[in-house]
């Protein structure tokens, strides 16, 4: 189908509506469609096994009502894009890169360095990283931003106080605060490169080994989303503007449709911002932490 056949409908592909991460980024993508008289249609595809998962994509590329696809933190593969693409969909990732289409982001390095620089002017020299999965792009960015920070501080990363997280949940991070605990020498900072929501977990884990959140370990997130000023104490964290990248995903998008075959897709990359509240402090004991 055409795009002059479609109607003014963007398709919003999202694990989850009710996700933080995606509540905040529905809130300037929303608006935004509907400022421009566009139609809003989302599709979650959480819970999904390998093989719905492919079969629910080629639904969303087949609806008749949408004109282009808005997908955020999600890691759709060439193939997937392709099938918009080919369908005579416009597409815009949020939080993602890909080739062929328009994304929006946030610089990862930057924020991470941030946070590890933020952390080391405390005085931490035992610093954790919980990163998101190794093949991610974003993980891998946010990795360069710590060790550079690292490198910049006349330091290397330890390998026994660096791990993955999968799935960004609460679960995964007590399960990391349990591990790195259980370390002869455990970190008296964790930046957890994975996330707010993995942060949660962390603190939790903190809290239920009796400790003390910043005085005995500090810990900065990454994204700030609402959960981060309402915890206790309130997170320190990356401030992703996810409202404003959401925003500019609509208005690409619908640039992307008005002009068709003659658009030519772009990146566009956020400055982050370092909130500091409650969660970072100095170094208890600074011969500990070195």
């Amino acid at each position: 189908m055409s795009q002059d056949q479609r109607g003014k409908t963007a398709g919003v592909l999202v694990s989850s509506q009710d996700a933080w991460f995606v509540r905040r980024t529905l809130g300037g993508i929303r608006p935004e469609l509907e400022s421009m008289g566009w139609n809003y249609k989302a599709f979650e595809l959480e819970g999904l096994k390998d093989l719905d998962y492919h079969r629910f994509i080629e639904e969303v590329a087949a609806d008749p009502e949408i004109s282009g696809i808005i997908y955020g933190h999600l890691r759709l593969s060439m193939a997937q894009l392709a099938r918009f693409r080919q369908n005579g969909l416009a597409v815009v990732g949020v939080t993602e890169r890909a080739e062929g289409v328009d994304w929006i982001t946030v610089d990862e390095l930057h924020g991470a360095y941030l946070a590890t620089e933020h952390l080391l002017s405390l005085g931490h020299r035992r610093l954790a990283l919980l990163n998101g999965p190794p093949l991610a792009v974003q993980a891998c960015l946010r990795e360069d931003g710590f060790r550079r920070a690292l490198a910049d501080a006349d330091l290397k990363a330890g390998r026994d106080l660096e791990l993955q997280i999968l799935n960004f949940t609460e679960g995964e991070g007590r399960d990391a605060a349990n591990m790195l605990l259980d370390l002869p020498h455990p970190p008296t900072a964790i930046f957890v490169a994975a996330g707010d929501v993995t942060a949660l977990g962390v603190m939790e884990a903190l809290r239920e080994r009796g400790v003390r959140v910043p005085q005995d370990i500090s810990v900065v997130g990454f994204d700030d989303l609402e959960v981060a000023g309402l915890c206790t104490p309130p997170l320190s964290t990356v401030h992703q503007p996810l409202e404003a990248m959401g925003r500019w995903a609509a208005r690409q998008l619908i640039k992307a449709v008005t002009e068709g075959p003659a658009h030519k897709p772009v990146g566009e990359i956020y400055a982050p911002q370092l909130i500091v509240r409650g969660t970072s402090a100095k170094a208890a004991n600074l011969s500990a932490a070195t």
